[in-house]
């Protein structure tokens, strides 16, 4: 466009000026669109990594110390960087700060006004008066104030370059700077220090910015790039937009992937990217033959995980025919140790209620016990009996069934209520049905018919060991 034109020709004019041995402070002075950065003849102040737009980072961890880059093009215009100094991460501080603004319109007399008020804060902070209550009393900062002064984790680069000479360089927790800046004046305490991470420590966070910044796009251009040279991929004419490989590619193909992909600015590229990524996924397996069998172990396993699922763990767990003649079989392997009761306990306002009660039991069908009792001796008002759902008690679990159930201990006290009634079997050790043991019952009948299904499988087909090649495998 005319205006990036314009830039370029700008650019190139000032770097013509900086090879004739013109200084660059000053041309940065003259000639910078950066207002802020130019009255400091350009000075950016320390950087780290992933701090600038990556081309300028990229641009300025290359440049030799004491020289400058050639033109560098981002979304902004064209930049001339110098490197003027290189030290060790100072890693991240934590401060507090008090600013006292500098008003806009504010004369000399103001001005000096505010640096007298500064100075006093200064000498009282160095003095060890409470600073986080001096934050709150008078910094103008009022995202920071109410906190007492604290900022959010600091690295060189991301304030202020004078904020950052002054706050990197306070050595020990406690130790109070000042400075005046053209927002106003800080006295600032530094409260923590951490030194630069491990490699290992960072390798997440610095993944994640990566995902976010134009690297990932370097990135992905990169192993574009590969992959067109590793297929011979060239450009066709006619109705062939493209080949690589042992396919070819048509205009008719690029219809389609425009149908479906309508608002790209690069339809050609995306579409070449888009085929190129496809035919190396579809050909993983035969390019690395570790991978290619590890894919294959994993669908041999969900294969047989699924046959297994139908052919027998489902199968048997929904075999109540078999699980029934299972247990009957086996009714000795599931003896407990410890007599059971399976029934349900009925509790009963008064001796009346329960007498009654027992009545209804004697003549109603178990799965329909506990609507009867309701409907027969409970009202709008008034709870007379309060029925627990049926199950399987173990001897000495609960005190009413053991009292009732089993004849033994003594008569429970029970809350609102004065008497019991337990209606159910006495079972002994001996489980009345599959149901009364349904988890183990089924989990043996389970493998019972996989080993039977091995067995089946074994007769139907021949299985030959190669023990010469199963000695090799390590």
């Amino acid at each position: 466009t005319p205006d990036t034109t314009e830039a370029y020709n700008r650019a190139m004019a000032a770097m013509q000026r900086l090879n004739d041995g013109y200084d660059f402070a000053q041309l940065a002075k003259e000639v910078s669109d950066d207002k802020f950065s130019a009255a400091a003849g350009g000075d950016l102040g320390f950087i780290s990594g992933m701090t600038l737009l990556y081309p300028l980072e990229d641009a300025a961890y290359k440049c030799e110390t004491g020289s400058y880059t050639n033109p560098v093009r981002t979304a902004y215009g064209y930049h001339i960087l110098k490197v003027t100094e290189r030290r060790d991460s100072k890693g991240e501080i934590l401060v507090a700060h008090v600013l006292l603004r500098k008003p806009v319109d504010a004369d000399s007399a103001a001005i000096a006004k505010l640096r007298s008020d500064a100075n006093e804060l200064y000498k009282q902070a160095l003095a060890g008066e409470d600073f986080a209550a001096m934050a709150k009393g008078y910094s103008q900062d009022e995202a920071s104030a109410s906190q007492g002064g604290v900022l959010p984790w600091l690295t060189i680069g991301h304030t202020n370059k004078m904020f950052d000479d002054v706050a990197f360089n306070l050595e020990k927790t406690g130790d109070i700077g000042y400075l005046e800046t053209n927002y106003g004046f800080h006295i600032i305490k530094l409260l923590e220090r951490k030194e630069l991470p491990s490699f290992d420590e960072m390798r997440e966070t610095i993944e994640n910015r990566v995902q976010k910044d134009e690297r990932k796009t370097l990135i992905t251009n990169s192993f574009f790039e590969k992959l067109k040279k590793e297929y011979n991929f060239k450009y066709g004419k006619g109705d062939i937009v493209c080949k690589f490989a042992d396919k070819k590619l048509t205009t008719s193909d690029l219809s389609e992937f425009c149908k479906k992909n309508p608002y790209l600015k690069d339809s050609v590229n995306a579409f070449v990217k888009s085929e190129l990524y496809k035919y190396e996924d579809e050909h993983l397996e035969q390019k690395y033959p570790e991978f290619g069998m590890l894919m294959n172990e994993y669908r041999d396993g969900v294969l047989l995980f699924n046959i297994s699922t139908d052919s027998i763990w489902n199968k048997a767990a929904n075999d109540t025919a078999g699980l029934e003649a299972y247990f009957e079989q086996n009714r000795a392997k599931y003896e407990w140790d410890t007599p059971r009761f399976k029934g349900r306990i009925v509790y009963c306002k008064t001796a009346d209620v329960k007498a009654k009660a027992e009545i209804i039991a004697q003549n109603t069908p178990a799965d329909s016990l506990a609507k009867v009792l309701k409907r027969e001796l409970n009202n709008d008002s008034t709870i007379n009996v309060h029925i627990l759902k049926e199950r399987t008690y173990i001897k000495g679990s609960n005190p009413i069934i053991d009292y009732y159930g089993f004849n033994e201990g003594e008569k429970p006290v029970i809350k609102d209520f004065e008497e019991a009634l337990v209606v159910g079997k006495n079972l002994g050790t001996q489980p009345e049905s599959y149901l009364d043991v349904k988890g183990i019952v089924t989990s043996d009948y389970q493998q019972y018919v996989e080993q039977k299904w091995i067995e089946n499988m074994r007769k139907r087909n021949n299985i030959k060991v190669r023990y010469d090649i199963l000695k090799t495998l390590k």
